[in-house]
């Protein structure tokens, strides 16, 4: 994809490609800038046709499938998006899958395939609202809702999350959204944001909020000032564990009042294990960005002025590898930010290119996981113009590719072939789980007037009830801690301990005189909570 670039903001699109291929890899090499000691290894990938006159070049994304980078051409101005393989070649844009799923669009909504071409998940989420795939497993948010989440393995299995019911929170008149965090073993906490509310100034003027969750981590970004006229801004950090709590406070340094300031600079870096490396000015250097690292339990790790002046989030330059490193323009560093290893500046007789980190396209954007775990970083190769007229520009050769020892490079990435994309079909089956375990009934469940009729037994004894039949009067009784529930064959009442309840359709007699129940009643009538989603054709019941 292309750009038009007046101004480095203004763009329009067109098209190039180029050919790449042949891999270089290397292990314990001198010219590998003792990579080796970092438990680390390298791949070096030759381009047959060079990038010419690329004035920027930056990489947006990258993983074990491959690098998607963007360029900007001096003598064309325009900027183009591609995808390398570690094969050497271009893939365009391509959707790939990850651990053998794809996230895949149809009529501008997203789901999930795997490489049988199956649904696993029907297309009906927003982009933001359904991930990439990674570490096995994707998770999506059902129906616009934050209390409603999905989380799906590469084996297809799916697990429907419920989240409890909660007062909303407020700074002054202002609503703070609730939210809630999936942590790694699956388990639903809501993030205590009463802590922080706490701690603020209602009768301040909230100029913004808002919020970021990566990692297990989740940061809520809070601007205030004394009133909307203020000439200067607080912008307060919080930031809340998985477990939802609250760990540590960061107030940035004053910044102007701006919004084209203050919403976006000094913006903190997020890593994969949960740490945050909070930013903030150096006041003793204006050339330099003071960086504060704090672990996911609230902890200092330690603290460093690197050089940039000013950070956006659009030119992050400093970023996680592995499982206890930090990377910054080809120097890998401790968490601690003190120096382990610094590249090589040339490989092959080319040069290391500095390269700094754009938004992507929303086409782009689409396609990537931005948060993913950094086991792999890419740097471009190349040589630099020295005449003056060329305006600094390079021309690009190669891309050297460091990773982790424990990481596997997919040599052929796996390209999702959008031409076999079936249209999404509900099941013709309806399925049901009870905590996220299914339920397997001998005979199907069967749908009158939108509700769900299930086996009689299989379900009192699912939710732990003892059930009585009489046949003379063709009711059944179920009991469970005080509780007492009768249903009677064709009749649209069902009693609870003795109170009459009014159902939207009766117990039915069906096949070799086996009784089925409304399951929506029944399961409620007990203290359950009942979900349905109509795309999958799923009931999911929740009990205590």
């Amino acid at each position: 994809m292309k750009y038009k670039k007046v101004f480095y903001s203004v763009i329009f699109i067109c098209v190039i490609s180029f050919i790449v291929n042949v891999n270089v890899r290397g292990n314990e090499s001198s010219n590998s800038g003792n990579i080796d000691e970092i438990d680390s290894r390298y791949e070096i990938i030759n381009l047959t046709e060079p990038i010419i006159d690329a004035k920027d070049y930056w990489l947006y994304d990258c993983d074990n499938n491959g690098v998607w980078i963007g360029v900007y051409n001096h003598k064309d101005d325009c900027v183009y998006d591609y995808f390398i393989g570690y094969d050497g070649n271009n893939y365009g844009i391509p959707t790939l899958f990850h651990d053998g799923v794809a996230k895949v669009r149809q009529n501008d909504k997203f789901g999930y395939i795997n490489t049988n071409y199956e649904w696993i998940l029907p297309p009906v989420y927003d982009s933001y609202r359904i991930s990439e795939f990674a570490d096995g497993y994707g998770a999506a948010t059902k129906d616009g809702t934050y209390n409603s989440k999905y989380i799906v393995d590469n084996n297809g299995n799916i697990k429907h999350f419920l989240c409890p019911d909660r007062e909303q929170q407020f700074i002054g008149d202002k609503e703070i959204g609730t939210q809630y965090i999936v942590d790694k073993n699956q388990k639903v906490n809501i993030i205590h944001t009463e802590d922080m509310v706490k701690d603020l100034n209602p009768d301040d003027y909230n100029r913004y909020w808002g919020y970021e969750q990566f990692g297990g981590t989740t940061l809520y970004q809070v601007n205030i000032a004394e009133t909307e006229d203020s000439p200067t801004i607080n912008k307060v950090y919080y930031m809340f564990g998985d477990d939802g709590l609250l760990k540590y406070k960061y107030e940035v340094s004053l910044l102007e009042n701006n919004p084209d300031i203050y919403s976006g600079y000094y913006n903190p870096i997020i890593l994969n294990n949960g740490n945050v490396i909070f930013l903030d000015k150096d006041k003793e250097n204006k050339n330099y960005t003071k960086h504060i690292h704090i672990s996911r339990f609230g902890n200092v790790i330690g603290e460093k002025s690197l050089k940039y002046p000013i950070v956006n989030f659009e030119n992050q330059l400093l970023y996680s590898y592995g499982e206890n490193m930090l990377e910054y323009h080809g120097e890998f560093l401790g968490m601690d930010f003190k120096p382990l290893v610094s590249l090589n500046q040339e490989y092959n007789g080319y040069s290391l290119l500095n390269t700094e980190a754009y938004l992507p396209s929303s086409e782009i954007k689409d396609k990537i996981w931005e948060d993913k775990e950094r086991d792999i970083i890419v740097y471009f190769l190349g040589k630099k113009h020295e005449e003056p007229n060329y305006n600094k520009s390079a021309d690009i050769y190669q891309l050297l590719v460091v990773y982790t020892n424990e990481t596997e490079i997919n040599h052929k990435p796996v390209v999702v072939d959008e031409g076999r994309i079936p249209i999404y079909e509900k099941p013709e089956k309806i399925t049901t789980y009870l905590n996220n375990e299914q339920l397997n009934f001998d005979i199907l469940p069967i749908t009158e007037n939108d509700r769900t009729l299930v086996p009689m037994r299989a379900i009192f004894e699912a939710l732990g009830a003892e059930v009585e039949w009489e046949n003379e009067t063709q009711t059944a009784t179920a009991t469970k801690d005080g509780i007492k529930v009768s249903v009677t064959i064709d009749s649209n009442r069902m009693q609870k301990n003795g109170e009459e309840i009014k159902l939207d359709v009766p117990a039915r007699l069906v096949g070799d005189s086996r009784t089925l129940v409304p399951l929506r009643a029944i399961s409620e009538a007990f203290g359950c909570r009942v979900e349905w989603d109509e795309e999958l054709q799923r009931v999911d019941i929740y009990k205590n």
